[in-house]
């Protein structure tokens, strides 16, 4: 089982950025942990995120929806049919005027926000590939 991570940001970071509400950071500090190291990014044609491996999720992985702000929330509920069945982990940077019936349209197993602890992240990705469902 493998561990994908996927935003729709469609730019690179600006200097303004910081690793709370930027996925190419935060996503740098999820491969600083151990067991994370080997995160495979999916990325949409225009993503800055691209492929590290020509490798697409398969049922029962699990893949980390990094959502930055309320319009990406919206985008990624509308693509949701691409994470089926998929172990969905929601990331959340800023929750201002997010809905959270919208969250659950997504069927994750787990909501975090970006601020949080990685180490909480890291020992629930560990549960979720150790489980067989």
């Amino acid at each position: 089982m493998r561990t994908f991570f996927f935003s729709t940001l469609k730019e690179s970071c600006g200097a303004d950025c910081r690793w709370r509400n930027c996925p190419q950071r935060y996503l740098a500090a999820l491969r600083k942990n151990d067991g994370l190291r080997n995160i495979v990014t999916l990325g949409e044609a225009h993503s800055c995120l691209s492929r590290i491996a020509d490798e697409s999720p398969k049922h029962g992985d699990v893949v980390i929806l990094y959502v930055k702000d309320v319009d990406d929330l919206d985008k990624m509920v509308s693509a949701r049919e691409s994470f089926e069945g998929l172990k969905k982990i929601l990331v959340v940077a800023d929750l201002a005027g997010a809905d959270d019936k919208k969250y659950h349209l997504l069927e994750p197993r787990y909501i975090t926000q970006a601020g949080r602890n990685i180490a909480e992240l890291e020992a629930v990705i560990d549960r979720m590939v150790g489980s067989v469902n």
